[in-house]
């Protein structure tokens, strides 16, 4: 018998979202080597309202939203600092940044530079690399892994001292779920794509089970950290991704080493949405960051979202 499938999508928010993304790599190919990307937007019960797995879906079936393994740079930072907000620190506490070395590991920041004791407020919203590592020293690796884990990040995570840096590999729909957690004020949010399922006459073969606000993380945890993210967009990392047209943004800037993964995910008072670009074959790109490409595609995503009623 004929079925009848009502999902979660929402054809505008789609269309923009193909069209941003693939204008935008089309544009930068050439002149900074980068090929593919991915988007995934959710509204706050989990609902996919848009999802993006690739440039061009007649030559790569491929979803890199929800199939591909990359690494996640700095925008894996904020489930350190959200660890430390858990445990009791402040948005204005503070924490060295000072050359470490852990080994034969000698990180360094992404200027090159360090600034001393900085506020946990700095640290994220300048995505200092020696502060949030020392942070993650501070309150233990196992803590902010099961943070995490707890927030739906389900690959492995290894307990390095390049944890806090994000040298692990996830999926772009474990990160957009965990963020849209934070987003949430620490109430879980899991994808979903399917309302209901019912046949030609009516009769009901699935649906959606009701929303059970559960708690997995400290309200007020999830209410510095936003703090902190709206900065990352005000005055850091994440600057390109501002605009007047959306009231509230939050969100973190990724970029991995080499330039081989640049992310932008963030919120608005609608929308969850994260963005990916990069190479399938893992070649780095020139000198595309999170900051960049990815955070202006996520604007202009969120723009059209955000016109939606």
């Amino acid at each position: 018998d004929d079925i009848y499938v009502l999902t979660t999508l929402d054809q505008d928010i789609q269309y923009a979202a193909e069209e941003i993304l693939t204008n935008a790599i089309n544009k930068n190919k050439e002149t900074r080597n980068v090929t593919q990307g991915a988007v995934v937007v959710l509204d706050y019960f989990g609902g996919i309202k848009a999802m993006v797995g690739g440039v061009d879906y007649n030559k790569s079936q491929f979803n890199r939203a929800a199939q591909a393994l990359r690494q996640p740079g700095s925008s894996f930072k904020p489930f350190v600092y959200l660890a430390a907000f858990e445990q009791g620190w402040k948005v204005m506490d503070k924490v060295d940044d000072y050359p470490i070395e852990i080994g034969k590991w000698k990180p360094e920041n992404y200027d090159k530079k360090h600034y001393g004791e900085v506020t946990l407020m700095m640290a994220l919203t300048k995505s200092l690399n020696l502060a949030t590592i020392n942070l993650t020293e501070t309150i233990g690796r196992d803590r902010v892994i099961r943070l995490a884990k707890k927030m739906g990040i389900r690959s492995k995570i290894n307990n390095s001292p390049s944890l806090a840096l994000g040298s692990f590999e996830v999926t772009m729909l474990d990160m957009v779920s965990a963020y849209a957690t934070m987003a949430h004020r620490g109430y879980e949010v899991r994808p979903y794509s399917i309302h209901e399922i019912y046949t030609k006459d009516g009769y009901q073969l699935y649906m959606k089970d009701s929303f059970n606000k559960h708690r997995i993380v400290d309200k007020e945890a999830t209410r510095k950290l936003t703090e902190i993210m709206e900065n990352v967009i005000k005055n850091g990392t994440g600057k390109r991704a501002n605009s007047p047209k959306l009231k509230y943004k939050a969100g973190k800037t990724g970029t991995s080493q080499d330039y081989r993964d640049a992310w932008f995910i963030g919120w608005t008072d609608k929308y969850i949405c994260a963005v990916w670009v990069g190479n399938d074959d893992n070649s780095p790109t020139k000198g595309v960051g999170g900051g960049g490409l990815p955070a202006e595609i996520w604007r202009d995503i969120m723009v059209k979202a955000q016109e939606r009623k």
